[in-house]
Parts: structure tokens; C-alpha cells; sequence
């Protein structure tokens, strides 16, 4: 009964079942992944319940959501993977709120952006994907200066810029003018 762990032995659960849900994932074997993934998600969110302080806890619980939200998406469940991909993208953005000053919470909010963008444009949304895209390149500019090899992800943010240009026919705009 996960209820009755302590939270060192409820975080290795979560680690544990992250660690399986990677797994069944890289087999091929989503509807496993996906439930080892809620596991872990239920498992974080109840750490970070008992230590709402903890910003590796709030991490951790990012990282759930991100897992189950990435899951989801090869699934083809495109509505639970947006409210995943929201909830990892709130977390982060408490992360920052929490720690404005660490790079890597910063990091760890483009790539929940970044993630969100992504599969809206994929389902279509080209508005709410550029807003994101968008979003997430400022992050990415606002953090190079401080670590430069991160310039590799905001190429690939400004990539994404341009093909929510294009889903939005304005192609002018996609090809940087």
C-alpha cells in the first residue's frame, strides 16, 4: 500500500516505476508503460503532498506528468496527452517561479513548452502551438548566454517557430521574414 510508505521508500517506487515504464515503453508495450507511468505519477503526486516545499519533489511529479503525457501521445490519446503535457508544463513553471535563478528549471520549462507545442501542432492547433513554440523560445533566450550549448535547442525551438508558421499559412513568417 503505497499509503503507508515513508518518502524515501515511496520515491524509490516512483524511480522503480519510471524505470518500468521506460522499459515496457522501448518494447513496444504502451498500455503497459502507461500504467506503470500513472503508478509513478500517483507515487510522485503523493511526495509532493507530504513535501509541497521540496522542488526536486515538484520535479519528480514534472517528470511523471511528462512520462504519461508522452505515452499517451504514441498512444494517439491526444486530449489525456495535452492535460498531461499541461500539468508538466505548470510544474515547471513552478519550478522556475520557485527557483527563478536555476538554469536547469528553466531548461526543464522549454522542454515542457516546447513538448505542449509539438503536440498541438499535431493535432491541429497551429495558434495555441506558436504561442507555446513562441514561449518557449524567449526561455531559450533568456538561458543560452548563461549556457551556450543549450544554442542546439533553441535552433530546434526556432524550427518549430517556423512550422507553426507554415500550419498557419504564413509562410512569409515560416521562412523568417
Amino acid at each position: 500500500d503505497p499509503a503507508r510508505l515513508d518518502a524515501a521508500s515511496l520515491g524509490r517506487r516512483a524511480r522503480a516505476l519510471h524505470l518500468l515504464g521506460e522499459i515496457e515503453e522501448q518494447r513496444g508495450r504502451l498500455d503497459d508503460a502507461a500504467r506503470r507511468f500513472d503508478e509513478a505519477e500517483a507515487a510522485t503526486a503523493a511526495l509532493l503532498a507530504r513535501h509541497p516545499d521540496d522542488p526536486q519533489h515538484l520535479f519528480n511529479h514534472g517528470q511523471s506528468a511528462y512520462w504519461v503525457g508522452f505515452v499517451a501521445r504514441r498512444r494517439g490519446q491526444t486530449v489525456q496527452a495535452e492535460a498531461a503535457f499541461a500539468r508538466y508544463l505548470a510544474l515547471a513553471e513552478a519550478l522556475v517561479q520557485r527557483e527563478p535563478g536555476r538554469i536547469d528549471w528553466r531548461v526543464e520549462l522549454a522542454y515542457a513548452g516546447q513538448n505542449l507545442g509539438v503536440l498541438q501542432l499535431e493535432s491541429g492547433q497551429a495558434g495555441p502551438a506558436l504561442r507555446s513554440f513562441e514561449r518557449t523560445l524567449q526561455v531559450w533566450q533568456e538561458t543560452v548566454p548563461q549556457r551556450p550549448a543549450l544554442a542546439i535547442e533553441q535552433a530546434n525551438t526556432l524550427g518549430w517557430v517556423a512550422e507553426g508558421h507554415e500550419a498557419g499559412d504564413d509562410f512569409d513568417r515560416a521562412l523568417g521574414g
